[in-house]
């Protein structure tokens, strides 16, 4: 019996050990330096409510839309990231991050009831392919309510507690103030009821009162939720970003995460390996699932192949899939195979006398070295130098210095769409262009920007109609030649940016 229960406690210890190592491993892959170019006006916004003690609603930092009413869906995140930033600087907004990916990997893994190795590799996939969205935005808030709100859904011995329904509102009040991402969440409910409907609609038993019930209640839920997200600052305008977002043509051309995935860039393939593994497993093994899974199943799924950021979203929702299909592989295929049951009984005759002790020190000091990598990466990522190195690497960081010591007042500068949320960051009393704001300026100003900084054949029409007297973009950009060959003036050049202004 003893040794019964210390084999248990051994078995048990394992466990724990690998999922410690599995979270330390993503919250090591998630410490990266937080320089997502969306990250600034959205600090910027979360500064701008706080001064104001109000939510903006409307543009304060463009001259091309200043004062136009603007929906700012995600003005709740927007202000957690700007006190994480001020308080924490740089470091605490990377760890931040990090603890969030985590979390969104967390409530996945508690979904998953099968061999812990199986867990690992199919987890291991989820961060490949939900990685993309790591970046201090407002869409890793809607990630982690995403993981939260499948983990309540399927998750059952959660959900047959009938109180955990109360937590379905509360989270997309919570959701409708963070970020608009949370109508992945209304039509992941949807797509449940669809499911509900047609099993019990082909279900082999009779249909009595407590199915249509069922049905009821949750027409009940969904609209309640949908109801729900409408209590913020911009009231149902919160769903009409929904649509003028997608409304936009050029969104696709003008923002890489908008267009579908192209599966020759090595980060965009996880979503491919996960589809392919899938499809394999599940011809082999002939399963069967409720179509409460294969609806929002197919949905999500075709919503990754239109968008690439919605493939994180069928990621948390089916690697829980995957993990399942592969435990049903295991024991159809390799379970009982001769060869499997050779090289199994040739490791267990290395491994007779096991020395416990032993392990467990290695498995110690192996935790150690991973603990002591992440501090030494957080260091790392943390130091000024590294910070400021790669800042400006990307971004105008000293041609934003010149301005800003010089007086500038006068300039409406025409800006690189990725620089606009930084150009409003570090030069604060300064009015931008653009940013990626997309909704706030559509698709005039878009394609108009995209005219002048191409030195497109009505460029210097549009320059007058905006009254732009100075640009800040990339040296390589094609209005560069043109505007020094109508002798604009260079006042600033470095590696990666240009400051010109017109003449007198």
């Amino acid at each position: 019996m003893t040794k019964n229960l210390s084999e248990s406690a051994r078995q048990d210890q394992k466990r724990k050990f690998f999922r410690l190592i599995i979270f330390t491993l993503i919250f090591f892959m998630a410490l990266r330096l937080p320089l997502d170019s969306d990250f600034w006006w959205h600090i910027r916004a979360g500064q701008l409510s706080i001064e104001n003690k109000t939510p903006v609603l409307q543009d304060l930092t463009s001259f091309t839309a200043f004062n136009s009413p603007w929906i700012n869906h995600s003005w709740l995140s927007q202000i957690f990231y700007f006190f994480l930033f001020s308080i924490f600087g740089n470091v605490g907004v990377m760890i931040g991050v990090a603890i969030l990916a985590t979390l969104s990997q967390y409530f996945v893994y508690r979904r998953l009831k099968n061999n812990e190795i199986f867990n690992g590799f199919t987890i291991l996939l989820c961060v490949l392919t939900t990685a993309v969205v790591w970046s201090p935005r407002p869409q890793l808030l809607s990630l982690v309510l995403f993981s939260i709100l499948t983990y309540l859904l399927f998750e059952k011995e959660v959900f047959q507690n009938r109180w955990i329904l109360f937590a379905f509102p509360i989270l997309f009040l919570i959701w409708g103030n963070l970020h608009a991402g949370f109508s992945i969440g209304i039509l992941l409910l949807g797509t449940f009821i669809v499911g509900l409907f047609l099993d019990i609609l082909f279900s082999n038993e009779k249909i009595g009162k407590e199915k249509y019930k069922l049905i009821v209640y949750w027409l009940i839920l969904i609209a309640i939720c949908s109801l729900i997200v409408m209590v913020n600052p911009n009231g149902s305008g919160i769903w009409k970003v929904q649509f003028s977002t997608m409304s936009i043509p050029s969104l696709q051309n003008l923002i890489p995460e908008w267009a579908s995935p192209d599966f020759h860039e090595l980060y965009q393939q996880p979503f491919l390996w996960l589809w392919i593994i899938l499809v394999f497993l599940l011809l082999a093994n002939k399963s069967k699932y409720s179509f409460t899974v294969i609806i929002p199943f197919v949905l999500l799924g075709a919503l990754g192949f239109i968008s690439r950021r919605n493939y994180v979203y069928f990621a948390i929702f089916s690697i829980p899939v995957l993990s399942l299909e592969l435990q049903r592989f295991y024991d159809q295929y390799i379970k009982e195979s001769y060869i499997y049951t050779r090289w199994l009984n040739i490791l267990k005759k290395f491994n007779k006398d096991p020395n416990y002790l032993f392990s467990k020190i290695i498995n110690l000091i192996f935790i150690g070295c991973l603990w002591f990598l992440t501090i030494g990466k957080i260091i790392y990522l943390g130091s000024p130098t590294i910070y400021n190195y790669y800042e400006m690497s990307i971004f105008p960081k000293m041609a934003s210095n010149y301005l800003l010591t010089n007086d500038n007042n006068d300039l409406r500068c025409l800006n690189s769409y990725a620089w606009g949320g930084y150009l409003s960051w570090m030069l604060p009393e300064k009015k931008i262009f653009i940013d990626g704001r997309t909704d706030l300026y559509g698709e005039v100003i878009i394609q108009d920007w995209i005219e002048m900084v191409n030195g497109g054949q009505k460029w210097g029409e549009k320059f007058d109609y905006y009254n732009v007297n100075c640009v800040i973009l990339e040296n390589d950009r094609p209005i560069i030649e043109k505007l020094s060959a109508d002798l604009w003036k260079t006042i600033f050049k470095d590696d990666i940016s240009i400051v010109m202004i017109k003449p007198d």
